[in-house]
């Protein structure tokens, strides 16, 4: 099976458990951040990498008079969302396109806003990031936001995602996330950095749903890694860790 149908998988499970994309928590703390962007930012066309749950789409749509345009990879999701939505005319807004965040299926600087919000970390984010920056307008506004490392030079979070998932890519420091993007030509204007508790048991049983063959493993990991994970993740005798939530705001250079 190749990487994109793992991907869909992936993301019909992830959306049945309200698990990594776009969770109940993400959606309250960027919400408002978002409407905020719209507001400041007036954008002609929006287009959002990825549908996720849908709600942050709906709301974006109720909010704002722009094009608004998602580039979903799963068309199981994209059916599963009309299905949900059935007879709610703000539906009539949006236009969703079955694509691939590699090969993005949107034109050269069509794009006044692009959002992509946790989707990043399972596609190779150079490539991805060059294809949004290829469909936004010279001073177009990119918001990411998604997981990051603590201070964790080591990467031992980026080895433990990879041992429960082996979609994963990487999490990047959040300072070596903005010199990323200023490699790509993106200043940041503004972000925001959260911590909120996960429990790592509770990750394992449900990645162990759809993965085989992981538990063993990424429960050894934890334990030979305990110190780090104490100092760096605040991990406590139940497995409870903090996990590092950053959004940012992004405009795309006028200078290549």
């Amino acid at each position: 099976m190749n990487r994109l149908k793992e991907i869909e998988k992936f993301l019909l499970f992830a959306n049945e458990h309200e698990f990594i994309i776009e969770t109940a928590i993400i959606y309250k703390a960027i919400r408002e951040n978002l409407i905020d962007i719209v507001t400041k930012y007036n954008p002609e066309v929006i287009v959002k990498a990825g549908l996720g749950r849908g709600k942050i789409l709906l709301d974006l749509a109720e909010k704002s008079n722009s094009t608004i345009v998602v580039v979903e990879p799963s068309i199981k999701i994209i059916q599963q969302f009309l299905k949900e939505n059935e007879g709610n005319t703000i539906i009539k807004k949006i236009k969703i396109i079955n694509g691939d965040f590699h090969d993005f299926p949107v034109d050269y600087d069509k794009v006044n806003l692009l959002i992509c919000i946790d989707y990043l970390d399972i596609f190779d984010s150079s490539i991805s990031v060059d294809e949004f920056k290829r469909t936004l307008k010279i001073e177009g506004i990119l918001f990411f936001s998604g997981v990051v490392l603590g201070d964790d030079n080591d990467g031992i979070y980026d080895d433990l995602m990879r041992i429960m998932f082996p979609l994963h890519n990487d999490y990047y420091l959040k300072n070596d996330l903005n010199t990323f993007m200023e490699l790509k030509k993106f200043t940041l204007l503004n972000s925001t950095l959260i911590k909120y508790r996960k429990n790592l048991q509770s990750i394992i049983d449900l990645f162990g749903k759809i993965f085989n063959n992981i538990k063993d493993n990424a429960v050894s990991f934890i334990e030979n890694h305990s110190e780090q994970f104490e100092k760096i993740y605040g991990m406590d005798r139940d497995n409870n860790i903090f996990e590092f939530y950053y959004s940012a705001i992004y405009l795309k250079s006028n200078i290549e």
